[in-house]
C-alpha cells in the first residue's frame, strides 16, 4: 500500500503486515498483529506497533512511538519525540536520527542508538540488557524504577567495566539482578551523563569512564546520592567519586583520587599517590610511599603502610593509622584516634580531643588544642601536649615531653629524658635515670622513681616525691612539699614556705627563702635552712646543718653532727646520739642537749641552754659541752659529766639534779656578771671574771668565783634570794640540804662573798677584800683569806644572833652567855680554829655549835669577825689564842667518858677548860677520876646549879705542874 492521505484520527490496521505513513498531525496508529510498517510525519501523533516484529518511524515534532510486543524497528527524526521499544521480553532497535530524543528500549535486549542531537536513553530496572550507541556522546542514560518495585532508584547498585571498546553497566537492588546497559564508546560515540531517575543525581560518564582505567566502577545508591565502585589499575590514574558513597580501588603508582562527597572507601597500593577522601566519613587505605592522603571533611578513617607518606584526617573525628617510618601525620579539627608505627613519624592532631598512640623510635606528637591522650613507646619520641588538659604517657629513652598549657597528667618509662608539664596544674611520673622533669606554672605533682633525675617543680604549690639514688630537685616558687628517699639527693626547695623530707644518706637540702620544715632521715647530710624561720630534723650522723637567716628550729638526732643556726633566734634540739656540735650564731638562741659528749655553742645573743626534756621519757643528758658566747645566757643543766661555760656578758646557770646524785658538772661564768646555782654532787662552778654569784648544793663541789666582787654559797638557793639583779643574804638557811661532804670555794681575785654548807667546806677568797659567811651549825669549814678579808657568822640552827648575848673570851663566859666564840691554834700552828658553843638559857646544858678552820700556811689572817653584833679584830683573837694538840676534841658530851675523851686530848703546857661547860653533864660520875693532862687548869665557875664541888672525890695531877680550885 502506498502513501495515503487521511483526514481521520485513529487508523487500525488488523493482523496483515500493513505498511502506512501519515503526513496529519495529531494522528493515532494501531498496527495490531502483523509486522507492520508505519511512519507519521507531523506533529503530536502517535504509533502503537502492538504484536509482531515492527518497522515504525517517526518523523516530526514531539511524535510517541510504542513497538509493543515483538522485535520491533523504530526510527525518529525530528525533535522532542518520544520512543519505547514496548513490553514483552524481546529485542529492540530504537534509532534516533533527530534532537532531543527519548529512547525506551523497554523488556528485553535492546539497542539502542542516537544520532547527533541531545537524546535521553531511558532504562528500566529488570527490563534487560541494553546497548546504547550514541554518536556525538552527548545524551543522557536516566535509569528508572517501575511503579511495582520496593526499592528506590537510589538503592541501585551499578558497577561500570570496560572491555572491548565498551562500558558495562551492570544493576543490581537487594542483591537482585536489574539488568545492564552496555555503552558503545567507539570515537565520538559516548555518553555524556548518567542519570539517576527523572529528577535524581547527574553522574558524568567521562568521569566514570576516566575512574575505571583498566579496571570497573561501581555506583552505589545510599539515600538520594549514588556512590560509585572503581577498580582501576595502572600508573598515572586520576580518578573521582561523585556524591554518593564510592568505593575506589586503585592499583598503580601516581595515581590521583577524589572522593567528592559521600561516605567513601578508597583504597590505593601505588607510590606517589595524591589521595582526597573530600566530604563524608571516608575510609582511606594507602599501601606505598611517599603519598598525600587527606581524609577531607567528615569522620574519615585513613590507614597507611609505607614510608614518607602525609596523611592529614582533615575535620571532622578522623582514625589515623600509619605503619611505617619518617611518616607526617594530622590529625586536623575534631576528636581524632591516630596510631603510628615505624621510625621517625610525626604527628599535629590539632584541635579536639585526640588520642594518639606511636610505636617506634624518633616520633614526633604534637597534640594541639583539645584534652589529648598521647601513648608513645619507643626511643627518641617528641612529644608535645600544647593546650588542654592532657594525658601522656612514653615508654622508651630519650624523650622530649612538654605538656603545654593547662592540667596534664605525664607518665614517663626510660631513661635521659626531659619532661615539663608546662603550665597548668601538672601530674608527672617518671620510672627511670638520668631525666629531667620540670613541673613549669601551676601546681604540680612529680613523682620520680630511678637514678640521677633532676626534677624542677617550678611556680606554684607542687608536691615532688623521688626515689631512687642521685636525685635532685629544685622546687621553685610556691609552698612545695618534696619527699626524698634515696641516697646522695639534692633539694633547693626555693621560695615558699616549703616542705621537704628525706630519707636517705649524703642528702643535700637548701629550703631557701620561705618558712620551710626539713626533715633529713640519713647519714652525711648537708641542710640550709635558708632565709626566714625554718624547722629541720635530722636523725642522721656526719651531717651539717645551717639554719640560715631567721629565726629557726633544729631538731637533732644522731652522732657526730655539726649544726650552725647562723643568724636569728634559734631552737636547736639533741634529742639523743653523741658528739654533736651546735652552735647558735647570732639571735637569742634556745638550746636542748641530750645525748652525751656533743657540744652547744649559743654565739651571740641572750641564749637559754637546758640539758632535759620532761615527759613521758624525762631524759636527760651526760657529759656535754655548752659554751654560752656574747650575750646575757640562760642555762638549765641536769645530768653528769656536762662542761658549761657562759662565755661573756651575764649568763645565769641552774644545775637540777637532786642533790644527793652525783652531777660531777663543771659550770664557768667567763666574763659578766654571773650566777651560777648546782645542785648534787661533786660540782665544779667557776665564776670567772665579772661580780658572780655561784651557789652550790651537794657533797664535793668546787666554787671559784675568779675576777670580780663574787658571792659563793655552798648549800643551797635558800642562802641566797635575787630581786631586781640585788644580792641579799638570808640569815636563817632554813632550808638549807645537808650533802654529806663539804665543797671548796675560791673567790679569786675581787672582792668576794663566800658561803659553805653543812659539810666540811673549803673556803678561799683569794685576792681582794673578800667576806666569808659562816651559819652556825653548818660544819667545820676551811676559811684561806688574808688581812683584807671580813668573817661574817649568822645564826643558822639558833636563829636571829642581833638579841643574843655573845661573847669571844673564854673568861667572859657565865650563865647569862648565849654563845661563845673562842680562838685557838694547832700544835704546829698552821691552822687557827674558832670553835663556839651555845648555853641553853633553861637547862644551862651547853653545846657544841660549830668550828672554823683557818688556814695559817702563808701568816696571814682574815682580819675582822662579825658576829651577834660583835665586830672583832681576828688578828688580837688569834695572838691571844692557846696553842691545842692537833687531836683537841670539841665534843661536850652527855657522858662522862665523852668528857673524859676531851679532857684526855690536852696536853701539857698551860693549856686552859673551863670546867663549868661540864659539870651539868657529871651528875653521874662520882668517885670517877678526872685525870688532867699536863699543865691544864680546871676551873670551877661557882653559881652553877645542880652541880657540887664534893661530888669529886679524887682529881689526880702528873708531871708538870696542875692547878685545882
Amino acid at each position: 500500500m502506498g502513501d495515503i492521505d487521511l483526514d481521520f484520527d485513529e487508523i487500525h490496521f488488523g493482523n496483515d503486515n500493513d505498511s502506512l505513513t501519515d503526513t496529519y498531525d495529531g494522528m493515532t496508529l494501531f498496527a495490531d498483529g502483523g509486522d507492520d510498517r508505519l511512519a507519521i510525519e507531523g506533529t503530536g501523533n502517535a504509533i502503537y506497533g502492538g504484536s509482531g516484529n515492527d518497522s515504525l518511524t517517526a518523523n516530526g515534532n514531539s511524535n510517541y512511538v510504542d513497538g509493543g510486543t515483538g522485535s520491533d524497528t523504530i526510527w525518529a527524526y525530528g525533535s522532542n519525540n518520544s520512543l519505547y521499544g514496548g513490553s514483552g521480553n524481546y529485542s529492540d532497535t530504537l534509532i534516533s536520527a533527530g534532537n532531543n530524543t527519548t529512547l525506551n528500549g523497554g523488556a528485553g535486549d535492546d539497542t539502542l542508538i542516537g544520532g547527533e542531537g541531545n537524546e535521553t536513553f531511558l532504562f528500566y530496572m529488570g527490563d534487560g540488557n541494553d546497548t546504547i550507541t550514541d554518536a556525538d556522546g552527548s545524551g543522557v542514560l536516566e535509569l528508572r524504577t517501575h511503579s511495582g518495585h520496593d526499592f528506590a532508584i537510589a538503592d541501585i547498585e551499578i558497577a561500570a567495566t570496560l572491555s572491548d571498546g565498551a562500558m558495562l553497566l551492570s544493576f543490581s537492588a537487594d542483591g537482585s539482578d536489574m539488568g545492564s546497559v552496555t555503552i558503545d564508546l567507539s570515537e565520538g560515540s559516548m555518553l555524556q551523563t548518567l542519570r539517576l531517575g527523572a529528577d535524581g543525581t547527574e553522574l558524568d560518564m567521562q568521569s566514570i569512564i576516566d575512574n575505571m582505567g583498566d579496571g570497573s566502577v561501581t555506583l552505589t545508591g545510599s539515600g538520594e546520592f549514588f556512590g560509585l565502585e572503581i577498580n582501576a589499575s595502572g600508573d598515572g590514574q586520576t580518578l573521582t567519586g561523585n556524591a554518593g558513597d564510592d568505593e575506589i580501588t586503585v592499583t598503580g603508582d601516581q595515581a590521583t583520587v577524589r572522593g567528592e562527597d559521600g561516605n567513601d572507601t578508597i583504597n590505593v597500593t601505588g607510590n606517589s599517590a595524591n589521595i582526597n577522601g573530600d566530604a563524608g566519613d571516608d575510609t582511606i587505605i594507602f599501601t606505598g610511599d611517599t603519598a598525600q592522603v587527606r581524609g577531607g571533611s567528615g569522620n574519615d578513617a585513613v590507614s597507611a603502610n609505607g614510608n614518607h607518606n602525609l596523611l592529614a584526617g582533615g575535620y571532622g573525628d578522623d582514625t589515623i593509622i600509619s605503619t611505617g617510618d619518617n611518616n607526617d601525620l594530622h590529625g586536623g579539627s575534631g576528636n581524632d584516634n591516630i596510631t603510628m608505627t615505624g621510625y621517625g613519624q610525626d604527628t599535629w592532631a590539632g584541635s579536639g580531643n585526640d588520642t594518639i598512640t606511636a610505636n617506634g623510635d624518633r616520633s614526633f606528637v604534637a597534640a594541639g588544642t583539645g584534652d589529648d591522650e598521647v601513648n608513645v613507646t619507643g626511643d627518641q619520641t617528641t612529644v608535645r601536649g600544647e593546650d588542654g588538659n592532657d594525658t601522656i604517657n612514653v615508654t622508651g629513652n630519650n624523650a622530649d615531653i612538654n605538656g603545654g598549657s593547662d592540667d596534664d597528667t605525664i607518665t614517663l618509662t626510660g631513661d635521659t629524658a626531659e619532661v615539663r608539664g608546662g603550665s597548668g596544674n601538672d601530674n608527672i611520673t617518671a620510672t627511670g635515670n638520668h631525666s629531667l622533669l620540670a613541673g613549669g606554672y601551676g601546681d604540680d605533682t612529680i613523682i620520680s622513681t630511678g637514678d640521677y633525675n633532676d626534677l624542677h617543680g617550678g611556680d606554684g604549690n607542687d608536691i615532688i616525691t623521688m626515689s631512687g639514688y642521685g636525685q635532685d630537685t629544685w622546687a621553685g616558687g610556691g609552698n612545695d612539699t618534696i619527699t626524698v628517699n634515696g641516697d646522695r639527693s639534692f633539694v633547693a626547695a626555693g621560695t615558699g614556705d616549703d616542705e621537704v623530707y628525706v630519707t636517705g644518706d649524703q642528702a643535700a637540702v637548701h629550703g631557701q627563702d620561705g618558712n620551710d620544715t626539713v626533715s633529713v632521715t640519713g647519714n652525711d647530710a648537708f641542710i640550709n635552712g635558708g632565709a626566714d624561720n625554718d624547722a629541720i630534723t635530722l636523725s642522721g650522723e656526719n651531717a651539717v646543718v645551717w639554719g640560715g637567716s631567721g629565726s629557726d628550729s633544729i631538731t637533732i638526732n644522731g652522732n657526730h653532727n655539726l649544726v650552725d643556726g647562723e643568724s636569728g633566734n634559734d631552737t636547736m634540739s639533741v634529742t639523743g646520739g653523741t658528739n654533736n656540735s651546735l652552735s647558735g650564731g647570732e639571735g637569742n638562741d634556745t638550746f636542748t642537749v641530750l645525748g652525751s659528749n656533743n657540744s652547744a655553742y649559743g654565739g651571740d645573743g641572750d641564749d637559754t641552754f637546758s640539758t632535759y626534756s620532761y615527759g613521758n621519757n624525762n631524759e636527760t643528758g651526760s657529759q656535754n659541752t655548752i659554751d654560752g658566747g656574747a650575750g646575757n645566757d640562760t642555762m638549765f643543766i641536769e645530768g653528769v659529766g656536762h662542761l658549761v661555760e657562759g662565755g661573756s656578758g651575764d649568763d645565769f646557770m641552774r644545775q637540777l639534779s637532786n642533790v644527793s646524785d652525783s652531777s660531777s658538772n663543771h659550770f664557768i661564768g667567763g666574763d659578766g656578771a654571773d650566777s651560777l646555782i648546782s645542785n648534787g654532787e661533786g660540782q665544779i662552778s667557776e665564776g670567772g671574771a665579772g661580780n658572780d654569784i655561784i651557789v652550790a648544793v651537794g657533797s664535793g663541789s668546787e666554787l671559784s668565783g675568779g675576777d670580780g666582787d663574787d658571792l659563793l654559797v655552798a648549800g643551797g638557793l635558800g642562802a641566797v634570794t635575787f630581786a631586781n639583779a640585788d644580792t641579799m643574804l638570808n640569815s636563817g638557811l632554813h632550808d638549807m640540804l645537808n650533802p654529806e661532804e663539804g665543797s671548796t670555794l675560791e673567790g679569786g681575785a675581787g672582792n668576794d662573798i663566800l658561803m659553805g654548807s653543812f659539810g666540811n667546806d673549803t673556803l678561799d677568797g683569794g685576792e681582794g677584800a673578800d667576806t666569808f659567811v659562816y651559819h652556825i651549825g653548818e660544819g667545820q669549814d676551811m676559811i684561806i683569806g688574808d688581812g683584807q678579808d671580813t668573817l661574817v657568822i649568822n645564826g643558822g640552827i639558833m636563829g636571829d644572833l642581833s638579841g643574843l648575848n655573845v661573847v669571844t673570851d673564854l673568861s667572859d663566859f657565865n650563865s647569862e652567855v648565849d654563845l661563845v666564840a673562842f680562838m685557838r691554834k694547832t700544835e704546829d700552828g698552821s691552822t687557827a680554829i674558832l670553835e663556839m658553843h651555845s648555853q641553853d638559857d633553861v637547862s644551862g646544858n651547853i653545846n657544841f655549835v660549830g668550828s672554823i678552820n683557818f688556814d695559817l700556811a702563808d701568816g696571814e689572817m682574815i682580819e675582822t669577825l662579825k658576829i651577834g653584833g660583835l665586830e672583832v679584830d681576828m688578828a688580837a683573837m688569834l695572838e691571844a689564842a692557846s696553842t691545842v694538840g692537833n687531836d683537841y676534841a670539841a665534843n661536850w658530851g652527855e657522858t662522862l667518858q665523852e668528857a673524859h675523851e676531851m679532857l684526855e686530848g690536852f696536853q701539857a703546857g698551860g693549856e686552859r677548860l673551863d670546867e663549868t661547860s661540864v659539870l651539868d653533864q657529871m651528875e653521874t660520875i662520882l668517885d670517877e677520876a678526872l685525870e688532867g693532862g699536863g699543865g691544864v687548869e680546871l676551873f670551877y665557875q661557882e653559881g652553877v646549879q645542880g652541880v657540887a664541888t664534893d661530888t669529886i672525890e679524887t682529881v689526880l695531877g702528873e708531871d708538870n705542874t696542875d692547878d685545882f680550885a
